[in-house]
C-alpha cells in the first residue's frame, strides 16, 4: 500500500518542495490551498499524481472537512507536514484584532487541529510521523520605545 502524506502550505515555497521531495519518495501526496486552482496545479506537476483540497487553514470546520476527506479516500495517513503559515508583516501598531486572529489560528490553532486528526489516525493504524514547521517575519521594524512612551504617556 503507498503512503500517504499530507502537506499544509503546499503550493509555495518550502511547502512545494518538501512535497516534491516525498513525492518523488513514493509518497502520494495531498496539496492544499485556500485556491483549488493552485493546488491542482501543484498536484498534476509532482512526479508521481497526487491529490488536492481546497482548504482555509484558519478555520477549524475547512480543516476537520480535510481530515474527513483523507480517511474517505484514503484510510490513512502516514505522514502529516504542518507548514502552513501567514503573515501580513506589518508593525503590531498596525495589526488590527480580525487579522491577530487570522494569523493566529493560521498558524497555531491549524498545527493544533491538523496534529490531532492526523494523530487520532496514525495511532489506530500503528505509528505516523508528524513534522512541523515553523516561519518568522521576514521584516523586521524598530520601534523607537522613548518616543513611543512619550506618545502614549
Amino acid at each position: 500500500m503507498k503512503k500517504v502524506a499530507l502537506v499544509t502550505g503546499s503550493t509555495n515555497n518550502i511547502g512545494k518542495s518538501i512535497a516534491h521531495v516525498l513525492a518523488g519518495q513514493g509518497f502520494y501526496i495531498i496539496i492544499t490551498s485556500r485556491n483549488e486552482k493552485e493546488a491542482r496545479a501543484v498536484s498534476e506537476s509532482l512526479p508521481q499524481k497526487g491529490s488536492y483540497f481546497r482548504v482555509d487553514f484558519s478555520k477549524a470546520e475547512d480543516i476537520e472537512n480535510l481530515f474527513n476527506f483523507i480517511k474517505e479516500k484514503f484510510g490513512r495517513l502516514d505522514v502529516l507536514v504542518n507548514n502552513v503559515a501567514y503573515t501580513k508583516n506589518e508593525s503590531i501598531l498596525d495589526c488590527d484584532l480580525k487579522t491577530w486572529e487570522y494569523t493566529i489560528n493560521t498558524n497555531l490553532r491549524s498545527y493544533y487541529l491538523c496534529t490531532k486528526f492526523a494523530a487520532e489516525m496514525m495511532k489506530k493504524q500503528g505509528g505516523g510521523k508528524i513534522v512541523n514547521i515553523t516561519v518568522s517575519s521576514t521584516r523586521a521594524q524598530r520601534i523607537n520605545s522613548h518616543i513611543w512612551w512619550q506618545r502614549a504617556a
